[in-house]
């Protein structure tokens, strides 16, 4: 069961009465692969066992639980789907598997829009948190795979407006009393200036708002 990974759920941080949680995300292609949408049943195979066999040789790797999709119940299928960590039009008839660090904090999806998807949380507005997590594993996976990049272009992501770093930072904000009060428009015009993405957080299958809203920021510099 996935719930039991949710520790990081209970921890406080920075300004948590407005940001809910902050999210890095950390896209990556394998050298030598089709990308997701197009790789065929065994070298998504491969692709997740070469990724498994590197968790396997790290001294923490007892803190990662591994889960191929095709042989997780349905309950945690939807709390993953509620995680954003997978996504309803991901690719079909190929092998998908997330890897879970204990406390939640951590997610690896393999094969759900880009061969590895580095998901990193923590509670309030944290972004240098997330991004350590997320980057330390990013750079220790860079040790032992070839991950598909370009010299001028960066890294290589299934999403052209990943390519460069395929990093991405976004927080989920709660403030009802903005949206309720018809102020709105100005929060929206902000986040224009910041070059930000907003979006109306819903309950998980509903459109029903839950007083929340979801920036995003991804970062297109090509060069490292």
């Amino acid at each position: 069961m996935i719930s039991k990974f949710d520790g990081w759920y209970m921890e406080s941080g920075p300004d948590t009465d407005v940001v809910l949680y902050s999210r890095c995300d950390i896209a990556r292609n394998i050298s030598g692969f089709l990308f997701p949408n197009k790789i065929n049943l065994s070298d998504s195979a491969d692709v997740v066992s070469l990724v498994f066999s590197f968790f396997c040789s790290l001294g923490d790797s007892s803190y990662f639980k591994k889960l191929k999709l095709r042989a997780i119940d349905p309950l945690s299928i939807k709390l993953l789907e509620e995680r954003g960590i997978i996504l309803p039009d991901m690719p079909e008839k190929i092998e998908k598997a997330v890897l879970v660090h204990e406390n939640g904090s951590l997610y690896i999806g393999l094969n759900l829009e880009d061969h590895i998807n580095i998901t990193s949380f923590a509670a309030g507005m944290d972004p240098e948190e997330v991004y350590a997590r997320a980057s330390f594993m990013e750079l220790k996976m860079r040790e032992k795979i070839k991950f598909a990049e370009d010299r001028d272009l960066g890294f290589l992501t299934s999403n052209l407006m990943g390519i460069g770093t395929g990093l991405k930072f976004s927080v989920l904000c709660s403030f009802p009393g903005i949206l309720y009060s018809n102020y709105l428009g100005s929060v929206l015009e902000l986040t224009k200036q910041n070059n930000l993405n907003v979006a109306g957080y819903y309950s998980p299958n509903s459109k029903s708002s839950i007083g929340a809203l979801f920036f995003d920021f991804k970062c297109r510099i090509c060069r490292r």
